[in-house]
């Protein structure tokens, strides 16, 4: 067998067993009975392999124009509570900070008034001084995270805004806050 024979043969048992690969069950089944005699092989022209299926044609899509973010809402959390005859601000209170903070970052129209409030114990001076201590200290806070203070008043209403009309700690806990209120710009 010369060299041209050899790879002729090789050719077509190549393409036979690719083809043979995709066959379905019932070729599968005839391959399986008695091979006629063998034939000389004649030459065989290779069949070349199916073309590639065109890849479909660029379509140009129009896109719409980016939509800017939403605007952050306003956070519903609004109020930082305090420990008994205190100011400073506790860590489970910065995020609520941090997240007035955020908002007015993205909402520069907007003012806000930082309102201290006490519990109903001490004198009234007492406590519209400490009222204003806690307001301060969230006023402060906001000023480091970035707030301009232009945008920031702090008032004292001292023992004057109860939430709560209890006598007992559960209610005093609730009326030692300092309450961030939004004034909304145009």
């Amino acid at each position: 067998m010369n060299k041209r024979q050899f790879r002729n043969i090789s050719l077509v048992a190549v393409v036979a067993a690719a083809l043979g690969a995709c066959a379905s069950e019932e070729v599968k089944k005839e391959a399986a009975a008695p091979a006629p005699a063998p034939v000389a092989p004649a030459p065989v022209a290779a069949k070349p392999a199916p073309a590639p299926a065109p890849a479909p044609a660029p379509t140009r899509s129009v896109q719409a124009p980016a939509k800017p973010a939403p605007a952050l809402a306003m956070p519903d959390k609004r109020s930082v509570y305090y420990d008994f005859d205190k100011s400073e601000i506790k860590m489970e209170f910065r995020p609520i900070i941090e997240t007035n903070a955020k908002y007015l970052g993205e909402n520069r129209a907007d003012q806000i008034t930082i309102e201290g409030n006490c519990d109903e114990r001490g004198s009234r001076e007492y406590n519209l001084a400490l009222g204003q201590r806690r307001a301060d200290s969230v006023k402060s806070l906001l000023k480091i995270l970035g707030v301009p203070e232009s945008r920031m008043e702090t008032v004292s209403f001292g023992e004057e805004k109860p939430v709560a009309q209890g006598h007992d700690e559960a209610s005093w806990w609730q009326n030692r806050r300092s309450d961030i209120v939004y004034k909304r710009g145009k």
